[in-house]
């Protein structure tokens, strides 16, 4: 799973801009008088456009893996879902014990936006989403920091995974959110792991979209 070169540098770039993305883009936007529904829409077409571009390397020679071993991918992507469900619930469970609520920010967010426009959304939640953040944290964060240590690995991308989407609600002043949060910590695990024992950015990302799609299902269902 070591990176080549070009894909190392790509990498540190990713980084090196997520911050601008994840924080300065939604901000610029808003300040140019964009609608905030059409600041979501926006922040989630330019995430999936610019990681296509950036890591197309990445996900071009992660493709023929995919296809070589079924019976990994499949492995790691039935292991990589039962972790997920089943950390998220052990996680869910000790919050709720604690008085917590499991509701944040980001997570109202997009139930509003599923509910207001569910075709569109449906093709962020499964498709933009899914290569966006797989590519940034799993291609580039998990791929770069693993070389140096496979534990701070996990532990360094769940807590990255678990800030970004915790940071809507911190900036709002619900720093509750900070503790919903954990709830990012299961699928981050979770996801690095179908990455790494498969192979193929492939995996996580069809993992991503699965668990993504299982979600928009549940907004119309509870």
């Amino acid at each position: 799973m070591e990176l080549p070169v070009p894909e190392y540098r790509r990498a540190v770039a990713a980084l090196c801009l997520a911050p601008i993305y994840y924080f300065a883009l939604p901000v610029v936007l808003l300040r140019l008088g964009a609608e905030p529904y059409t600041v979501n829409y926006l922040f989630f077409a330019i995430g999936a456009l610019a990681s296509c571009a950036l890591f197309f390397p990445l996900l071009r020679r992660s493709f023929p893996p995919l296809l070589a071993a079924p019976d990994r991918v499949m492995r790691a992507f039935a292991a990589g879902a039962v972790g997920h469900y089943a950390g998220a619930f052990v996680i869910a469970f000790a919050l709720s014990l604690n008085g917590i609520s499991l509701q944040n920010v980001n997570n109202v967010s997009v139930q509003e936006l599923t509910r207001n426009a569910p075709a569109l959304m449906l093709l962020f939640s499964v498709a933009a989403v899914p290569i966006t953040e797989e590519c940034v944290f799993r291609g580039a964060l998990f791929g770069l920091l693993r070389k140096k240590s496979r534990a701070a690995a996990y532990l360094v991308t769940a807590a990255a995974f678990a800030l970004i989407h915790a940071a809507p609600g911190l900036a709002a002043g619900q720093w509750q959110d900070a503790y919903a949060a954990l709830l990012y910590f299961a699928p981050s695990v979770a996801l690095c792991y179908a990455y790494e024992a498969s192979g193929t950015i492939w995996t996580s990302i069809l993992l991503h979209a699965a668990i993504n799609a299982v979600s928009y299902v549940l907004v119309f269902v509870i």
